[in-house]
């Protein structure tokens, strides 16, 4: 296996410490294929930022709430999943065309793909722009609302942020959710952020929902959209019986 870069190793250490909320050093050394030494010296560093805490032998994520999970963490989450969902989006996206990304941490990885010529992204996510812009020799044009910058997820929000919005009209708008709760709709986890997608929504001919399967475990938030609003949801596993019957054709779990 190939040496990883130290921010690779952060983000592998938050993997194994997501999918199992805590872990014993020899674990982290195999799975990651470091010295012991490189190990506590990254626990060291992730602990100092507030993403784990450290214990003897080991280390475990620390608790957190939704609204104010790091940024870093955020994005290092499922990143292999989040990876394959967003390949699975980029085929909604034709050349030419308009579309509204939101700034969730899946669509993220949407700015690494490869996208046809001519379209143009708009995004309220800091980090997505910055990515889509090294894409401009490729024929995407990105372009960044305004509005007030949420720090802890790299998010404009705000009035400012919603007039940007709704100045265009897109084809397609590509986002994630806090929650999906059948018979009641699509939530986000605040107000601020929930008016952001809500906007983009109202002026996209299609709403694509690209979801991770364990957001299918929360059941709150404020209100996005209804469900038969959403045309299509992509999700990296099978949902509920439920909430595949209700969504019909329009689910595509990869």
């Amino acid at each position: 296996m190939a040496t990883l870069s130290k921010i690779d190793r952060h983000h592998r250490i938050l993997e194994v410490l997501s999918a199992n909320n805590r872990a014993l050093l020899p674990d982290l050394e195999n799975q990651i294929s470091a010295s012991r030494i490189t190990i506590q010296r990254d626990l060291a560093e992730l602990e100092e930022r507030g993403l784990i805490r450290r214990f003897h032998g080991g280390a475990m994520l620390t608790e957190y709430e939704i609204g104010s999970e790091s940024h870093t963490r955020r994005m290092a989450i499922n990143r292999g999943q989040k990876r394959r969902l967003s390949t699975a989006a980029a085929a909604h996206i034709s050349r030419n065309s308009f579309v509204g990304v939101d700034p969730s941490s899946t669509m993220y990885y949407l700015s690494e793909q490869s996208l046809p010529h001519g379209v143009t992204i708009v995004t309220s996510g800091l980090d997505t722009f910055v990515n889509l812009m090294a894409k401009q020799s490729a024929g995407v044009q990105a372009i960044v609302t305004g509005g007030r910058l949420q720090p802890e997820t790299q998010t404009l929000v705000g009035p400012d942020a919603i007039r940007t919005i709704e100045s265009y009209h897109y084809e397609v708008f590509l986002f994630s959710a806090y929650s999906v709760i059948t018979g009641a709709g699509v939530f986000e986890y605040n107000e601020e952020n929930a008016a952001v997608k809500r906007a983009f929504a109202g002026r996209a001919d299609r709403r694509i929902l690209v979801l991770d399967k364990t957001k299918l475990a929360h059941r709150g938030g404020v209100k996005i959209c209804e469900l038969d609003e959403i045309d299509v949801l992509i999700i990296d596993g099978k949902p509920s019986d439920e909430l595949q019957h209700s969504l019909g054709e329009r689910l595509v779990v990869i």
